[in-house]
């Protein structure tokens, strides 16, 4: 925690495996964050989850945890905070093998499957992963020639065009938001490879956003239309 406090990390996973202790070990950590840089963000604190524990029972029990108790610590982690307002910038999973599916030898069954319960509830939107605190260079520029076209099948689709095409600036993948008539404030976020520059969209889309996002996970600012 004392090198956490220092600045001296990038970001830190604390191994947060005390079912009984989750939600105040992890403020001890983001207590401890407490370095406050000249420029650039903080050290991040991602929340580590003892997520093999759905399939490996602990040491003197018989049985392994509920999914409840996996998913539960992930909304704990999204909602706790501390005085300065500092919250886990996501969770960190251990191990990968208790989130697949039964049928590819995860815990099953279906029913009860952590990986499926996630797809469905905690995880069902895209989320973006948060910049790096040393990158190289400046961030990418944004997009330019955002629009919404329609080809000649009918089909409709949103489209745009790098700014930076080539060279250390170039995109590593795309944010796009597409808002629908009817939406509210909501947007739908879609994550596409840097190589694709049209993604299709239904006639009930309304506004398009779109960043270009590069290799340290920087965001330009937005090209959108209308």
């Amino acid at each position: 925690m004392t090198w956490l406090g220092q600045g001296y990390f990038n970001y830190v996973i604390p191994e947060l495996y005390n079912r009984n202790s989750f939600v105040q070990d992890l403020k001890d950590w983001l207590n401890a964050n407490t370095h406050a840089p000249a420029t650039g963000p903080k050290p991040i604190v991602v929340a580590g989850l003892f997520t093999t524990r759905v399939q490996t029972p602990e040491s003197k029990l018989e049985d392994p945890w509920d999914a409840s108790d996996i998913r539960e610590q992930i909304v704990d982690a999204r909602n706790t905070s501390v005085p300065n307002r500092d919250k886990a910038k996501g969770q960190a999973h251990y191990s990968h093998s208790a989130m697949r599916y039964a049928e590819q030898g995860g815990p099953g069954p279906n029913e009860k499957n952590l990986g499926k319960k996630l797809k469905a509830n905690e995880y069902k939107e895209v989320r973006l992963t948060p910049a790096s605190r040393d990158p190289v260079g400046t961030a990418p520029d944004a997009p330019t020639n955002v629009k919404r076209e329609q080809d000649a099948n009918g089909d409709l689709h949103a489209e745009w065009t790098p700014a930076n095409a080539a060279g250390p600036r170039k995109p590593r993948r795309w944010a796009v938001w597409l808002h629908r008539s009817g939406g509210g404030a909501d947007w739908e976020l879609k994550v596409v490879p840097r190589k694709e520059t049209s993604i299709p969209i239904d006639g009930s889309v309304d506004a398009i956003r779109v960043k270009a996002i590069d290799r340290f996970n920087r965001q330009s600012a937005y090209g959108s239309w209308p």
